[in-house]
């Protein structure tokens, strides 16, 4: 990659690491499914590894705002799932050719937006949360999206405490997604620093949106999430064919 192009590249990047870090900073969730397929389209490099640095580095912030208000029982029985999805997803990266990565990254967004949209309330019980977990971290180390599941589980839950909670899973669950991939040999220290070459774009969205959150009830943000989500999804798939 040419300077003026990976200049080029981190720019945009920035844009759309920022519009991803604004939705996921008012809703508690959001994150990957607007910044992977946006992160995709500009290089495929950006995905899952850098997309996954930032993701973290979203949920320790929002965690510190919030962490008053994290479930603390629930995250006991997501966390061991969300690792062991973790292993098998990277199991996953190491099978499937480089060239069908777009392929996988716009139909597992696809996916995850399907389910979003036709779950049903749910009991957080020990059962369900694991399979939830197990899911998020399969999905999650493959495309760098582990938050449908999540969302899924929690949807129907108080926006503060979908915010607080999702923000320490999202740690675990990236921080040991990015172990999985460096394991097998996809994410080095070049990704991690291509990811964090887009942190400022990330820290200003997180800014910007703990100052407008109150104002954007959860109905506003979600059909913006989703449609964002899809029409990057699709126009990935229609590049990668």
């Amino acid at each position: 990659m040419s300077a003026g192009a990976l200049v080029l590249t981190i720019l945009l990047g920035n844009i759309a690491v920022f519009c991803a870090s604004v939705l996921q900073t008012v809703s508690g969730f959001g994150f990957a499914m607007v910044a992977v397929p946006a992160l995709a389209l500009i290089s495929l490099e950006l995905v899952p590894g850098p997309s996954l640095v930032n993701s973290a580095i979203l949920g320790i912030a929002m965690f510190l705002d919030e962490r008053r208000l994290v479930a603390r029982q629930e995250t006991q029985w997501l966390i061991p799932a969300i690792a062991l999805g973790s292993v098998a997803g990277a199991l996953l990266i190491y099978l499937v050719p480089t060239d069908w990565s777009g392929i996988v990254i716009g139909s597992a967004i696809l996916a995850a937006i399907a389910m979003t949209l036709v779950s049903r309330p749910l009991v957080l019980s020990p059962p369900i949360l694991s399979a939830g977990g197990l899911i998020a971290g399969v999905m999650g180390t493959v495309s760098g999206i582990h938050g449908p599941p999540l969302a899924i589980l929690y949807q129907h839950q108080p926006i503060a405490k979908i915010r607080a909670t999702m923000a320490l899973i999202f740690i675990v669950a990236c921080l040991t997604s990015l172990a999985a991939l460096a394991f097998v040999g996809a994410f080095d220290a070049r990704l991690a620093i291509m990811g964090l070459s887009l942190s400022p774009g990330l820290i200003a969205g997180f800014l910007l949106a703990r100052k407008i959150r109150a104002h954007l009830p959860l109905r506003v943000i979600r059909p913006i999430i989703l449609t964002t989500a899809t029409i990057s999804a699709l126009t990935l798939l229609w590049r990668s064919v």
